[in-house]
């Protein structure tokens, strides 16, 4: 789960080459009523996709 910055446009796919990137398949996203971002990835793809979590909430 993270956020994206709603003001921004283009968040989500930005966020989704850099998860592209790492290799990181997303099988679904959505967002929950709180506006956070919820991915789902295999568990292959759990481990690079906190990590590219992890810089993109670090900014």
């Amino acid at each position: 789960m993270t956020r994206l910055d709603q003001e921004t446009p283009g968040q989500l796919g930005t966020l989704a080459r850099r998860l592209g990137d790492a290799g990181v398949n997303v099988a679904t996203q959505y967002s929950d009523h709180a506006g956070n971002l919820v991915l789902l990835v295999s568990d292959e793809h759990l481990g690079a996709c906190r990590e590219v979590l992890a810089r993109w909430e670090r900014g």
